[in-house]
């Protein structure tokens, strides 16, 4: 696969400066007095960006910050190092207007090895290579670092894709096999059209990251991309559930906001057992096997 380097990094820095909500002002705000100094850049991502709906949504951004320690906690250290990310819940008021968010705190030491080829799991790579946009940024050179760092997720991602034998001939068919890899490498309650629908919201940006890749001719998949994507499915699946285990520490009302998107998504309600709530730890494998089961994630 050849990639035009250069212009797949400008590419994604330009497209990523663009004007966002005034009111996600506040969250600017917030995270700041968080982490300091320390804040390098913030990305605003996700279905919020994508339809500009920030009022009745919860807004998903990725905080980059310069090291684990500025979070002045041992513990929320060792946890982002060792199962990046740690997502956290915020809330706060523009004027009238009340925000929800949740942030994705990830280190800039040490982005360049979660979205390094080697890396099986997908969760970096396969979000850092969605459109983004700048809500900010602390100097120039923090954020070229970052839109480095996301081209290579976009090189990542795309390589693994291509081994796994997408039809590169198309962009958008290309990009919707991409997501549907990385969706079923997670605990998702949507339905297989949700790749569909993301690739046709951001069509131009997924035909231009494609052109800046050249990617190959379609070739048939290698057993050894495939077992590496049945490998990614299986530390995915188990990371998602670490990770939910982890929100309980970390993600004031976790369980909630995870019952509330599950909802969400496949149209049913879920009623989370009281063991569940004293204990999760213990309770939500059986928990989630029960939803797995039903047909509410996959």
């Amino acid at each position: 696969m050849n990639v035009d380097h250069d212009g797949l990094t400008r590419y994604l820095a330009a497209d990523a400066d663009r004007p966002a909500p005034a009111a996600l002002a506040s969250l600017t705000r917030a995270l700041q007095a968080r982490f300091g100094d320390a804040l390098a850049v913030i990305l605003f991502y996700g279905s919020s960006l994508r339809t500009g709906d920030i009022a009745d949504s919860v807004i998903d951004l990725h905080v980059i910050i310069d090291d684990y320690r500025a979070y002045g906690s041992p513990v929320l250290s060792a946890l982002n190092r060792v199962l990046a990310p740690n997502v956290f819940y915020l809330a706060t008021t523009a004027g009238e207007q009340e925000l929800r968010c949740k942030y994705n705190v990830f280190g800039l030491h040490h982005l360049p090895a979660l979205v390094a080829t080697d890396r099986l799991a997908v969760f970096t790579w396969a979000r850092f290579a969605q459109r983004s946009a700048v809500l900010y940024a602390r100097d120039p050179v923090a954020l070229s670092r970052v839109h480095a760092l996301r081209a290579q997720a976009v090189r990542t991602f795309a390589a693994a894709v291509a081994a796994a034998g997408a039809d590169t001939r198309d962009a958008a068919e290309f990009w919707r096999t991409a997501l549907g890899l990385t969706f079923g490498c997670e605990l998702r309650a949507e339905s297989p059209r949700r790749a569909a629908e993301l690739v046709a919201r951001d069509l131009d940006y997924f035909q231009a990251v494609t052109s800046a890749l050249q990617l190959p001719a379609p070739g048939a998949a290698r057993f050894s991309a495939r077992a590496s994507w049945w490998l990614r499915r299986a530390v995915g699946k188990c990371g998602s559930l670490l990770r939910l285990l982890k929100g309980g520490y970390t993600f004031d009302g976790g369980l909630d906001y995870l019952v509330w998107k599950l909802e969400r998504h496949s149209g049913r309600q879920i009623d989370v057992p009281e063991r569940v709530r004293r204990r999760p730890v213990l309770h939500i494998w059986g928990f989630a096997w029960r939803l797995y089961r039903d047909g509410v994630f996959r």
